[in-house]
């Protein structure tokens, strides 16, 4: 079994980040796992052990850090047996805040987490790595934090709201939503675009899609016509179709060995 760690953030942090896993994991064979999209991406922060990253984007690569995004159907990362690191969950907009990258640009896409912030990405990586325990790399990856988010842009306040309310299980009217924001259609397209990464009716998508892959995974018997009903979708076509699309497969149960941080799936090694 992996050992996981779970830490709720300081009230510093909560504008940008949701909390960190920290976890290690140990096989006797080579694994896969497959990212589904998701409002929000990921950050992986390994400590000096490389992820084999593999996406139909691009050609095979390795890192042992990564800022994941991952396109419509995902994408697999893998390691021959032996994971350390702690993933970082990020609100919609905490990866614009971050890293001052217009969210569009990295859309789609798993990035080594060098291409996004150079050697302050090795930097964090080897602190990180030299602590002894879980508290004390909590603590340092806080103030590293931080220190990012002093330096970032602040997200739009109207995206903010935009982001809470496009993923409420109610839904959202995006023209309605606009009004509300006294911003035109276009412009909040344009800027959800930008500090989230999708459209407004994408928001409203993926966190349909990601209320029916967390009730596919877990134990109870409930029928994919309740979960298509439960999570808003017109019918169990219109879910089979949308699950299919972000996660590249038709809806099946998640298997027992769910890999245990968010959007990931085990998978048997090829």
């Amino acid at each position: 079994m992996p050992e996981v760690v779970r830490y709720r953030v300081s009230p510093s942090l909560r504008a940008a980040v949701v909390g960190f896993t920290g976890y290690r994991e140990y096989s006797a064979d080579p694994f896969l796992r497959h990212h589904v999209p998701n409002i929000t991406p990921l950050l992986f922060i390994g400590f000096g052990v490389p992820l084999r990253i593999l996406s139909a984007t691009g050609p095979p690569r390795s890192a042992s850090s990564i800022l994941q995004m991952a396109p419509a159907g995902g994408c697999l990362t893998g390691h021959g047996g032996w994971e350390h690191g702690i993933q970082v969950d990020l609100t919609p907009t905490g990866a614009y805040q971050l890293t001052g990258i217009p969210m569009h640009e990295v859309t789609g896409r798993c990035l080594a987490l060098e291409e996004v912030w150079g050697a302050w990405a090795h930097w964090l990586e080897s602190g990180l790595g030299a602590l002894p325990d879980w508290p004390s790399r909590f603590a340092f990856l806080t103030t590293a934090l931080e220190t990012r988010m002093r330096s970032g842009p602040v997200p739009s306040p109207r995206v903010v709201l935009a982001a809470a309310r496009l993923q409420h299980p109610s839904g959202a009217v995006v023209g309605d939503l606009a009004a509300e924001l006294d911003w035109s259609r276009q412009h909040l397209t344009e800027m959800a675009v930008r500090q989230i990464g999708h459209t407004p009716r994408t928001v409203i998508r993926l966190a349909r899609f990601q209320r029916a892959g967390k009730m596919l995974s877990e134990p109870a018997g409930v029928s994919f016509a309740h979960i298509a009903t439960l999570c808003g979708y017109s019918d169990q076509a219109h879910f089979s179709r949308d699950f299919r699309t972000f996660a590249g497969r038709t809806p099946v149960r998640v298997p027992a060995d769910q890999f245990p941080y968010r959007n990931c799936v085990r998978l048997p090694s090829r």
